[in-house]
């Protein structure tokens, strides 16, 4: 049920990051749904590699490093795209990604030293409470009424025809996913 929930918020971050993107933003959840089949599958793959899991928990977390380590990669890319194309996008939604990006950084990295180490389980637990709790702080914080109103364009400043220009573009793929989902 974790994993499960971390695929929903990464789903709902792609939802709220892309809200007037469709056609991207149904790619982007396909290519998340995909992408898991596949992490897990290959993580039962490498259980034959890797030394075997002594129990039933040991396979959850061979397979939970696999979909995590997958969710960091698109939220990573996510946050790229979302840094080169100028899209406007409220501060509330910008706080939202920065605090879920460090969360899925820190639960990757703490999956891959307790897999990697199992003494390390400990350690890697309060490091990962920490980052959690310091997240929560952190959205306590930025999270306001005022920023669902205040749009913020992520990365760098653009001359106007050039950000027009990224705009532009970014809308004609979007419009000609639209037409290929639909078809």
């Amino acid at each position: 049920m974790i994993v499960c929930a971390h695929v929903l918020v990464v789903l709902e971050l792609c939802k709220v990051l892309l809200l007037d993107l469709p056609g991207i933003t149904t790619v982007a959840r396909r290519y998340i749904k995909w992408t898991m089949a596949v992490a897990i599958a290959g993580s039962l793959v490498l259980l034959r590699v890797e030394r075997a899991p002594v129990s039933v928990i040991g396979y959850f977390f061979t397979c939970e490093r696999s979909i995590v380590s997958s969710l960091v990669i698109f939220v990573l890319l996510t946050m790229l795209f979302m840094v080169y194309y100028p899209v406007p996008l409220n501060r509330n939604v910008i706080a939202y990604s920065i605090g879920y990006t460090v969360y899925f950084l820190t639960k990757a990295s703490a999956i891959f030293l307790r897999n990697l180490t199992p003494t390390w389980y400990r350690e890697a637990s309060i490091v990962l409470l920490i980052i959690s709790t310091a997240c929560l702080i952190f959205w306590l914080f930025t999270l306001s009424r005022r920023g669902e109103t205040r749009a913020m364009v992520v990365g760098p400043q653009w001359s106007p025809e050039t950000e027009e220009q990224l705009l532009s573009k970014l809308r004609a793929i979007n419009a000609g996913l639209v037409r290929t989902v639909r078809t």
